[in-house]
């Protein structure tokens, strides 16, 4: 089967396709295109008023009002918990298309995890911030690195068998 090239336009919606789908491999195209329509959208919200950039963002943390039966809160919960299942798979497979195992992506959920406690831990929370960062860094060289398919015989991270070297 032929692969689709994935581009500016149609990344988000092999996003939105693949949300659920952990196996496979994801190019750089698939990735990067998808984290450059991230930083528009976040620049658009940055350009918004305050006012507005307000009331849209306060849906960033839609727990605490989940106690007062917002039905928006709720509906946003819902949209962070698919975004946030479409990222971990689209990063999943993006790791395992760099000949890394998948699994690495647990280190991002579990500083996610870290990120939950409470922010008041002093060095504790100094500590889940550097992990995070690491992480993050970590995260981002793994993605940034080319298939592994194509370095496949240049000492990567497979070893070339006597047969293909000849």
């Amino acid at each position: 089967m032929k692969e689709r090239k994935v581009g500016f336009l149609l990344a988000p919606v092999v996003y939105v396709r693949r949300a659920f789908d952990f196996r496979g491999k994801s190019r750089r195209p698939e990735y990067w295109w998808l984290v450059a329509w991230g930083f528009i959208l976040i620049t658009v919200v940055m350009l918004l008023p305050a006012g507005l950039q307000n009331s849209l963002l306060r849906y960033a943390h839609p727990v605490p009002l989940l106690f007062h039966g917002n039905l928006l809160a709720i509906v946003a919960i819902i949209v962070q918990v698919f975004f946030y299942i479409a990222s971990l798979s689209l990063s999943t497979r993006r790791i395992r298309d760099a000949g890394w195992n998948p699994y690495w992506v647990l280190l991002s959920v579990g500083t996610d995890v870290l990120g939950l406690l409470p922010t008041n831990l002093g060095i504790l929370s100094s500590a889940v911030n550097l992990a995070t960062f690491a992480t993050g860094l970590f995260l981002l060289y793994v993605c940034i690195k080319p298939s592994a398919e194509d370095h496949i015989g240049e000492n990567w991270h497979q070893p070339v068998s006597k047969d293909s070297a000849q």
